[in-house]
């Protein structure tokens, strides 16, 4: 066979993005954060870009930057005035933190629970305020930088010692490291610096607690039983235990209602106790939110707001564009303040259309979802991106760009725009026709997923907690509303709202 190579002339229609094309998608798809970071950058880099100081005058508003230093600083002359106070009611107490007064800690902590504060920050301001041995200092921050965001350590003593640095590696840097993890459990939040939730939740009781005893053994001996909600095998292994008995502040075997009503009590307090003493601060990398659209509601309309004023008016600098007219400047120059001119109007443009085409899409979400706005999430509609798209006249996947990472405010709260393009509720895998018998019930396949998890909770919530309802019973309640779910679904979806299986939910 004769192997050829010879050329042949095709005609063939392809869509290829022009740059000004890509740089509006670039531009739809940042968040209002990653545009200011953006537009700060060019506004360095393109000399005939400047901050258009003519533009109609808005109120000030601060950067998202300067909001958030604000908002940090403020937080934290509260912080440190309420760690002050909380550390000299401790002294007055004898103990560096906690002590009897269990509500007060509890609002100590609400004070000081600050979005922009993390466990680390409130641990090292207490440091600063208290009184340390000198040589323990160094190991206790050691081991603060070691807490996971929940207030554990997350590695055992001998690995934590491991990784000292040198100047801290010494003979006595395990009894050292020892010495200054039991001052770290005692420092606020209480419970922080357990290992495990087991020694978590023990470094919380109060010692002088008449149940303290009780609560202990029930800790130590039971914990899986309590979170498998088998009180009669608690109250069975206590009745058999004379210590445990005598713990209980008994002096003979109590009858069995009457124990198992103590328990009740005794396992209800420890519930109040705190797991993750380190949940109540932020994480140290945690996002912080600013809405970028803005629906209000007006007498009896809505009005959508696109709230871009974090972002400087960009104009094109005047003696750069008489420059470029200027027909006595040389032919190098000129092509060099056209490329900086025409970067700096792409530019603007790509803003302005990525303003109207979140404005657009917003009003499109409007309409459609009306109902949540009137009414609440029950009535939210299942909506996908291509029935915008295809409403607007755009890609798919502009609509896809333009709500990614965008937030709105809404008179119902602040959501992500993903969360109005909500999917249809599964349908059941039951053969035949949807047997609706509740009068007036809408068409499960009109039901979104949020308004299915919305009824499941409903029903739970007014279920008789001696007989909780099971997952087929739930999928039995849905079908007389006239809703069809699959028993699988009802699961799932129970699951996610953290709701527990019947089981864990019994009250005894």
């Amino acid at each position: 066979m004769k192997m050829e190579v010879h050329l042949q002339h095709r005609m063939e229609q392809r869509l290829q993005l022009s740059q000004q094309m890509l740089q509006n998608l670039e531009m739809l798809q940042k968040p209002i954060l990653e545009l200011y970071q953006a537009i700060s950058e060019e506004l360095q880099q393109n000399p005939a870009l400047e901050i258009d100081t003519e533009a109609e005058e808005r109120p000030a508003e601060p950067s998202p930057e300067a909001k958030a230093e604000d908002a940090a600083e403020a937080a934290k002359t509260e912080y440190l005035e309420s760690v002050e106070e909380e550390l000299f009611q401790a002294e007055r107490r004898g103990r560096p933190a906690g002590g009897d007064d269990g509500d007060r800690r509890q609002e100590f902590l609400q004070s000081v629970g600050a979005p922009e504060a993390t466990l680390r920050d409130h641990l090292r301001i207490q440091l600063g305020l208290i009184e340390i041995d000198p040589e323990l200092k160094p190991y206790l921050e050691h081991l603060i930088s070691n807490l996971n965001d929940i207030g554990y350590l997350g590695s055992p003593l001998e690995e934590i010692a491991l990784t000292l640095p040198d100047e801290l590696k010494n003979p006595s840097a395990g009894s050292r490291l020892a010495a200054a993890l039991s001052f770290l459990q005692k420092m606020e939040p209480a419970g922080v610096g357990a290992r495990d939730t087991k020694e978590c939740l023990l470094l919380q009781l109060d010692e002088t607690d008449p149940g303290f005893a009780a609560k202990r053994r029930i800790i130590e001996r039971h914990l899986e039983d309590i979170g498998h909600n088998r009180l009669p095998k608690i109250a069975r292994d206590l009745a058999a235990d004379p210590q445990a008995l005598e713990d209980f502040g008994y002096k003979s075997a109590p009858d069995a209602n009457v124990l198992m009503e103590d328990l009740k009590i005794l396992i209800g307090e420890i519930q109040k106790l705190n797991p993750k003493p380190g949940a109540n601060f932020a994480t140290e990398n945690a996002p912080r939110v600013f809405p970028e659209v803005i629906i209000r509601r007006v007498d009896d309309n809505y009005e959508i707001v696109i709230d871009d004023s974090w972002l400087p008016p960009l104009a094109i600098n005047r003696d750069y564009q008489e420059r470029l007219k200027d027909k006595t400047v040389a032919k190098g120059e000129r092509d060099h303040l056209r490329h900086w001119i025409d970067a700096g109007r792409k530019l603007i443009s790509a803003l302005e259309q990525r303003r109207q085409t979140i404005q657009r899409i917003t009003a499109e979400i409007l309409k459609h979802q009306l109902d949540f706005f009137e009414h609440g999430a029950d009535h939210l509609k299942p909506l996908k991106m291509q029935e915008v798209a295809d409403a607007l006249g755009i890609h798919n996947s502009t609509v896809s760009r333009a709500i990614s990472g965008k937030w709105i405010e809404t008179p119902r709260g602040i959501f992500p725009m993903k969360f109005f393009f909500a999917s249809p509720a599964p349908k059941s895998q039951t053969t035949g026709p949807v047997q609706v018998l509740a009068a007036g019930a809408a068409d499960p396949d009109d039901r979104t997923r949020l308004s299915l998890m919305e009824k499941i909770r409903d029903i739970v919530d007014g279920e008789d907690r001696k007989r909780p309802l099971s997952d087929l019973e739930i999928v039995r309640i849905l079908k007389q509303q006239g809703i069809t779910a699959a028993r699988r679904t009802v699961a799932k979806y129970r699951e996610e709202m953290n709701i527990p299986s019947s089981r864990l939910r019994r009250q005894y």
